[in-house]
């Protein structure tokens, strides 16, 4: 019996009936912590793919744990000596790879794990999806040629199912429109999914404008189509140029893009 219409209460009834086998039953993007009482421990997951961060701060007497690196270095509590690994990492592949940070001290929960940390130390450390794995079993499972026909049918099947349960949500959901074919066919999904109302945002560039990198005239007709409530974001060269310095501030890693 649920007292609110929040999926924070759904994890927390999940966990105090499977604990960590509670992973396996969930869908979509999520880190958190709880805080189980009884056991006198933390339970900290990351969902599968590793689309929302979990950072980690080393202490001399114990951790610190957050979404941002930032915040964990805002504390005063951490050393920011860099991390070597960090940084040969970003200058080879231009993002920092997971677990590390461009700090020493400072460490990301990876992609498909657990943690259970008891007296301010880390007990255990445990992966519970690894799509590496998925994917070597999937093609060892179907090494038949699947017929073209039949693997379109396969797709667009997961893909309306993905986007119905992307549409299951507390907040209002929109689409990102651009004019290309992944948005599109987004859209598209969405509206046979029965979504009304729905809201598209495309973002475009005065210097752009009437030349055919310019996206918006493309949304246009792509929201035109579906009935979406269409939403041009002009964004001018000034602005960005004042808005850069708050971006990179408020990004935890940096990355060539």
């Amino acid at each position: 019996n649920f007292n609110t219409k929040s999926d924070t209460e759904v994890l927390l009834a999940l966990y105090s009936i499977y604990k960590e086998k509670m992973l396996v039953k969930l869908k979509g993007m999520f880190s958190f912590i709880i805080w189980d009482k009884i056991e006198k421990i933390s339970f900290v997951a990351r969902d599968a793919y590793g689309i929302k961060p979990l950072y980690i701060g080393k202490l001399n007497n114990g951790l610190l744990l957050s979404s941002q690196v930032s915040s964990i270095i805002a504390s005063g509590l951490v050393n920011v000596k860099k991390c070597k690994e960090g940084t040969k990492g970003f200058a080879m592949l231009g993002s920092v790879p997971e677990p590390f940070t461009w700090y020493e001290n400072i460490k990301s929960l990876k992609a498909g794990h657990y943690l259970i940390i008891r007296n301010n130390k880390i007990e255990c450390e445990k992966e519970w999806f690894n799509i590496s794995n998925i994917w070597i079993n999937s093609f060892n499972k179907h090494r038949a040629i699947i017929p073209e026909n039949i693997l379109k049918l396969k797709v667009r099947d997961l893909l309306l199912e993905s986007v119905s349960r992307h549409l299951i949500a507390d907040v209002p959901v929109g689409v990102f429109l651009s004019g290309g074919i992944d948005s599109g066919v987004l859209s598209a999904l969405m509206v046979e999914c029965g979504a009304r109302d729905i809201t598209g945002i495309t973002i475009s560039y005065d210097e752009f404008e009437g030349k055919d990198k310019d996206e918006s005239s493309r949304a246009k007709l792509l929201a035109d189509s579906y009935g979406i409530n269409h939403h041009v974001r002009v964004v001018k060269k000034k602005e960005f140029l004042e808005d850069l310095p708050i971006i990179m501030r408020n990004m935890d890693q940096p990355t060539v893009d």
